[in-house]
């Protein structure tokens, strides 16, 4: 069935169908034997509802592990995807992986539609009707599951924007108080060499100061004091 954390294929796209279509006459032309329990259009059901493969094949092709795998997965699952990696561009090999599953399920496994590489079995102890309802249980549970994510999705922006934006603002604030600062720092009249150097150290403390507890005062800190200040 379709996973928590997986997203069905989109189901009609105008994209996708012609290469659809072509795999399907590939696998009918192997010998692909599908079931014939289920329309066109439900058997598009089906296979939309379940969003990847939980068993996949390699170059070695089915083994007795693999057929007992299948059988609990459509134990748990009712429905299951099979991806066969060892047969790209070999239809033959499709064919044959799938008469070797059904035959050492015993009967459990029951190959409802072919594409590509994949297969999609069905448990032959369900009826027509309840694999359709798990079809559409699992595509409604997805939407609900696409809704919810793109919602957390929006959240996560405007927390991103709301946190920049507060570091914007403090950033201006003490950009303004730097300023002022620089302001007022000097004393009245003229100014000898040490007199300099004291407002300028002063003022370089206090600068470094804002600088490393930006926005403090405003997030509750307590507000600093203004040593720099000439009485």
């Amino acid at each position: 069935m379709a996973a928590a954390d997986e997203e069905p294929a989109a189901a009609g796209s105008a994209d996708v169908q012609p290469q659809a279509a072509a795999e399907e006459e590939a696998a009918a032309a192997a010998g692909i034997s599908t079931s014939d329990r289920f329309t066109e259009s439900e058997q598009q059901a089906l296979w939309d509802s379940v969003s990847r493969a939980l068993l996949r094949l390699g170059k070695t092709g089915v083994t007795e592990s693999h057929a007992r795998s299948l059988v609990e997965l459509l134990t748990a699952h009712k429905l299951v995807k099979v991806q066969h990696n060892g047969c790209r561009g070999n239809p033959a090999a499709l064919a044959a992986a799938a008469a070797t599953l059904q035959e050492q399920s015993a009967g459990m496994a029951e190959l409802l539609h072919a594409k590509g590489s994949t297969l999609l079995f069905g448990s032959s102890s369900s009826t027509n009707e309840q694999l359709l309802a798990l079809a559409e249980a699992s595509v409604a549970s997805t939407a609900v599951w696409k809704t919810k994510r793109a919602a957390a999705a929006a959240e996560r922006q405007q927390q991103r924007a709301a946190l920049e934006a507060k570091k914007e603002s403090n950033a201006s604030r003490s950009r303004k108080r730097i300023g002022q600062m620089i302001k007022t720092v000097a004393k009245p009249g003229p100014l000898d060499k040490s007199t300099l150097v004291q407002e300028w150290q002063q003022l370089a403390g206090s600068i470094a100061a804002e600088e490393a507890g930006d926005g403090s005062s405003s997030s509750g800190g307590a507000k600093r004091k203004t040593p720099w200040k000439k009485q």
